[in-house]
């Protein structure tokens, strides 16, 4: 399925555009949410082919990056990540109509984008789910990994949909050890959780 990603993105963006009206014919109708600074992230240097484009979407919202530092621009891209962009770009046309909504529920806001961005460089674990049976799972056996290794066993559980999205994730429940996703989509044993985290913060 990944090698179908970037057609699958081109489309859902399109169809996307297709709700803008065609006087629309350049970004003038769009709005810029974030402020993009030079160096930002250090997979993006401002002489590589995509900075540009980089910079294009991260100031509109549509994509923040896999982490505060690293966007990872070579990384496919999953369809659930091209429906959520999809929907943030329809959201940038629309972001002075206050009954218009994204698939986020609204809270795709400039302000909350913001807040997601400062709390995603906070330090700590967190694990990063809706609070299903298998996101609880995975905290139980990540505190007892804590415990093990002598570690803080508070944890964050992070339910926000655009705190979720701010770290580029798409399948849940995810591991979160001091900014960096360490594992997602998966229900790490308590063994497995203590060596990522112990990986993580001996690299750190």
């Amino acid at each position: 399925m990944k090698k179908f990603a970037p057609p699958l993105l081109s489309i859902v963006l399109l169809l996307s555009l297709c709700v803008v009206p065609s006087s629309a014919a350049s970004l003038s109708g769009f709005e810029k949410k974030l402020d993009y600074k030079e160096g930002q992230f250090v997979d993006v240097p401002a002489s590589s082919t995509w900075a540009a484009n980089v910079r294009t979407v991260y100031e509109f919202g549509i994509m923040t990056g896999k982490t505060a530092s690293k966007f990872q621009p070579a990384d496919n891209v999953t369809v659930g990540q091209a429906i959520i962009m999809a929907c943030r770009l329809h959201n940038t046309y629309y972001a002075k109509e206050e009954t218009k909504s994204c698939c986020c529920g609204g809270s795709c806001t400039p302000e909350a984008m913001k807040q997601a961005e400062v709390a995603k460089g906070a330090s700590g674990v967190k694990v990063l789910g809706s609070g299903c049976a298998k996101c609880n799972a995975l905290e139980s056996a990540v505190r007892e990994a804590l415990a093990e290794l002598g570690m803080d066993t508070t944890i964050d559980h992070v339910t926000d949909f655009t705190q979720i999205a701010s770290y580029g994730v798409m399948t849940t429940p995810a591991l979160v050890v001091d900014g960096k996703v360490v594992s997602y989509g998966k229900v790490l044993r308590k063994d497995e959780a203590r060596a990522i985290i112990q990986k993580a913060r001996a690299n750190a």
